[in-house]
């Protein structure tokens, strides 16, 4: 799929969304953000981590999280403010 993105010239941005770091399983979600670090640094993808590498607030309220893994409509608004600024500042 990437092969695909690449050659049909298709910007690629992967991104961790955050998990709640109170209940979290850091080494598991470590290897697993580590798999995709390895492959956007191969392919030169930008990756935006909010789970090891830009931990905000968010990460730390109950409020937000329907569970440890999974933003509720309240977490998932205030991530997305954050993400798109984010994602304007890749693309200035």
């Amino acid at each position: 799929l990437l092969n695909d993105f690449e050659r049909d010239q298709l910007k690629v941005i992967f991104v961790q969304v955050p998990g709640y770091h109170p209940g979290y399983d850091l080494a598991r979600v470590s290897n697993h953000v580590q798999l995709i670090k390895k492959m956007a640094e191969e392919r030169k993808i930008p990756f935006l981590d909010y789970d090891l590498e830009r931990i905000t607030p968010i990460n730390y309220e109950s409020r937000f999280f329907s569970d440890v893994g999974h933003l509720n409509e309240k977490g998932s608004d205030a991530f997305s403010r954050l993400l798109k600024t984010d994602l304007e500042k890749l693309f200035m």
